[in-house]
């Protein structure tokens, strides 16, 4: 384990605010200092998802302008599903750009999670999607 990976500072901070809750004499200084790091820490993947999600963003606009170009939306639903997950993929990119913002721990925490889940959803429905194209009109 290296001494500046993001889990041995985790680990380190996680067992100074155990040690701190078991004295009584300084916990809340440590406490409030443990909230400090936490939050300087918490936003570790906001700034990639924004990012990425923007990026998946533009290539399910493209597949939908593809099968519309193609006059095949008509015949599957995958341009609907398209269409969801770039919704999906946008509320995504919303909850990171909040999350970036937010100067509430939690609320940032929260809000990262959100962004997180709604992003690992949408991947794999694009690679679901992906697969229904690949074996539609192969």
């Amino acid at each position: 384990m290296s001494p500046h990976s993001q889990y041995g500072f985790r680990y380190l901070f996680t067992t100074l605010y155990h040690i701190c809750k078991s004295t009584s004499a300084y916990s809340h200084q440590y406490i409030t200092l443990y909230t400090y790091i936490i939050h300087l820490m918490a936003n570790t993947t906001s700034q990639h998802i924004l990012s990425t999600a923007a990026n998946l963003l533009g290539f399910c606009l493209f597949i939908i302008t593809s099968l519309h170009l193609t006059n095949t939306a008509e015949n599957n639903l995958i341009d609907e599903f398209t269409s969801i997950v770039a919704l999906m993929l946008t509320l995504s990119s919303l909850l990171s750009f909040l999350s970036i913002k937010s100067s509430n721990p939690t609320t940032e925490y929260r809000l990262e999670q959100a962004a997180d889940y709604l992003f690992i959803f949408s991947l794999l429905s694009i690679f679901g999607i992906v697969a229904s194209i690949f074996i539609n009109y192969w």
